[in-house]
């Protein structure tokens, strides 16, 4: 059976303790829509949202290769809409606050791209850097995966093991565990040897 094609970011394996859930800032005039499973930055700039009156800092969206994450986006602060569901995504150009997941210690699940080839066994351990295709607007999914081209001896995520599920297999869109190798809060990463 083959795998399903559906990409939604990095979703938590295990919530993490509450303490590692920290609100950011999404500044107004930021002109990139940002959804739950984003990976993001922390910016050098603060914004003040409402009930924030000492400010908070700005995120945006983590570009692959660049080495100082701050977590995965997990939630948005707000009102519920008018479906009556929180949302799910932060559209362009619109001051929000999102819930990051900051803990450099946790672990995601996530789909591979298959791009250049499907990651296999063997590459368990290596790093890879994520790939975005920006947030899909009609479902407010994140179009964050891995780029199953760069695994090497650097990257963003370890690759950890490939996850566990029936309708999961190694090969085109398979789900893998990955954590963070490349977080402001961790040091230089080195693959497995």
């Amino acid at each position: 059976m083959a795998n399903s094609d559906t990409v939604f970011g990095f979703r938590e394996i295990k919530k993490s303790d509450p303490r590692f859930y920290q609100s950011f800032a999404i500044a107004a005039g930021y002109a990139t829509a940002l959804a739950i499973g984003d990976a993001v930055e922390q910016e050098l700039t603060m914004s003040t949202p409402a009930g924030y009156e000492h400010g908070l800092p700005n995120i945006k969206v983590l570009a692959a290769g660049q080495l100082d994450a701050a977590g995965v986006i997990v939630g948005f602060e707000g009102p519920p809409n008018r479906d009556n569901r929180f949302q799910n995504y932060s559209a362009a150009s619109t001051a929000s606050v999102a819930i990051v997941n900051v803990d450099p210690n946790a672990r995601y699940v996530v789909q591979e791209d298959s791009v250049g080839g499907a990651i296999t066994n063997i590459t368990v351990g290596q790093l890879c850097d994520l790939i975005d295709a920006g947030v899909d607007t009609a479902t407010g999914s994140s179009g964050q995966e891995l780029d199953s081209s760069l695994i090497t001896t650097s990257g963003q995520f370890r690759v950890r093991e490939l996850y566990r599920a029936a309708d999961n297999a190694i090969g085109t869109n398979a789900l893998w565990v990955v954590s963070w190798s490349e977080h402001m809060d961790v040091g230089a990463p080195v693959a497995v040897e």
